[in-house]
């Protein structure tokens, strides 16, 4: 592998880490990548009045095209992720009834392996399963939370048949 010196840095580098392969194997370019994006940041920084026009300009020319890739991301996202989905949209619903606490990554990751659980359920049994809070969210006589210890999975037609009704 060939080695190139950084005219800035003066560090020997990989080809590949100066800003394009092709241009450092010619000797057109001579900084490395690092330097170079660092010099870009200072020059930007210096000539902000030349850069703002252009980036407005830009941003108005491509805003419903950036709109569009940015929808059609999150939809592939929520198609391939369905149990993550259903977990922020439990979450969501919990913060809107003011049911929930704060809650560490670790538990947050266990509410998302019971609605993967649930999914999983549905797909391998062909049975549709729900997550279900043992104490209801927004029950009649009590309130429970949106916390892992509160969830389990429950067939569909157990879970609409419980109505908001803790378990008897």
């Amino acid at each position: 592998m060939s080695e190139k010196t950084c005219t800035k840095c003066g560090e020997a580098k990989p080809v590949e880490a100066f800003y394009r392969e092709k241009r450092a194997a010619d000797g057109r370019r001579s900084d490395c990548g690092a330097c170079n994006n660092a010099s870009r940041k200072k020059w930007c920084a210096a000539n902000n009045e030349k850069i703002a026009p252009r980036k407005k300009r830009w941003a108005e020319e491509n805003y419903d095209k950036v709109l569009e890739t940015n929808r059609r991301a999150s939809n592939k996202h929520r198609k391939s992720y369905p149990h993550k989905n259903a977990a922020q949209r439990a979450a969501y619903r919990a913060r809107l009834l003011q049911q929930t606490i704060r809650l560490t990554s670790a538990q947050k990751a266990e509410i998302a392996a019971v609605y993967a659980a649930a999914r999983d359920m549905t797909l391998t049994t062909g049975i549709k399963h729900h997550v279900d809070h043992i104490i209801p969210l927004n029950g009649e006589s009590v309130r429970g939370l949106h916390v892992p210890w509160n969830l389990q999975v429950l067939t569909a037609a157990a879970n609409t048949s419980k109505q908001n009704k803790v378990a008897a």
